[in-house]
């Protein structure tokens, strides 16, 4: 299990909590999903989480250790061109 970092108020403790307790539920493999439903809903909420990444996680570093390996984007060579 991942340590949180200590990000010094309790109401970054607890956005922090909730992102990992996020994270920990997340259905990575949505894509594969024959419900298009599901898929959509799944989409909106990988949005949100990537939105509380950016404000308690901006490294990735909690991301990428919930994230399955397999469920990782490999990046084209274009994407890495780019930066």
């Amino acid at each position: 299990m991942p340590t949180p970092p200590n990000l010094g108020t309790p109401e970054q403790q607890a956005e922090l909590q909730r992102y990992m307790r996020e994270l920990r539920s997340f259905d990575w493999s949505f894509d594969f999903s024959d419900d298009w439903n599901h898929v959509k809903r799944t989409q909106t909420r990988l949005c949100e989480l990537r939105q509380a990444q950016r404000r308690v996680d901006p490294t990735g570093e909690i991301w990428l250790q919930f994230m399955p390996k397999d469920c990782r984007h490999t990046p084209t060579v274009q994407e890495k061109a780019n930066g």
